[in-house]
């Protein structure tokens, strides 16, 4: 047996291991070009007037604290596109009928780069509270990158 012979499972080995180093030790890109994985964003009532900066594939999960809101959605959902429908979500707390303290969520998926908006609008902020001012009116700003 020469030692060429010998020596190719050793390159072999040596050649293997070293696209599998160069691999792991790269940034990983997805289809999006992003260099990192889809995020998860969650925001709620505190973020309106907010403007939020996210990747193509991140999703915005926005949560309001109350059944009296009524999403609009996305202003651009070729950017921005919802998800799904709007949930009422299940309160911590005991919630009496028509006090309107349960949650609302909408799911958004980030599509393409650009800037949406997502509104939402409420009349009634408690039971025979009219809403004032812009306790009504819910915005938030998405940058998509």
């Amino acid at each position: 047996m020469s030692v060429t012979r010998a020596m190719r499972p050793v390159l072999m080995l040596a050649a293997m291991a070293s696209a599998v180093l160069a691999t792991a030790c790269g940034t990983a890109h997805d289809a999006t070009g992003s260099s990192h994985p889809p995020r998860s964003i969650t925001e709620h009532d505190r973020a309106n007037g907010k403007t939020i900066h996210i990747d193509v594939g991140d999703k915005v999960v926005l949560i309001l604290g109350s059944s009296y809101w009524k999403f609009r959605g996305s202003s651009a959902p070729a950017i921005l596109h919802q998800v799904g429908g709007v949930r009422l979500l299940r309160s911590s707390h005991s919630c009496p009928p028509g006090v309107g303290c349960q949650p609302k969520r909408a799911l958004y998926k980030a599509m393409a780069p650009g800037k949406a908006v997502i509104t939402a609008h409420r009349l009634s902020c408690g039971e025979a509270l009219a809403c004032t001012g812009s306790r009504g009116h819910f915005k938030l700003t998405v940058i998509v990158r």
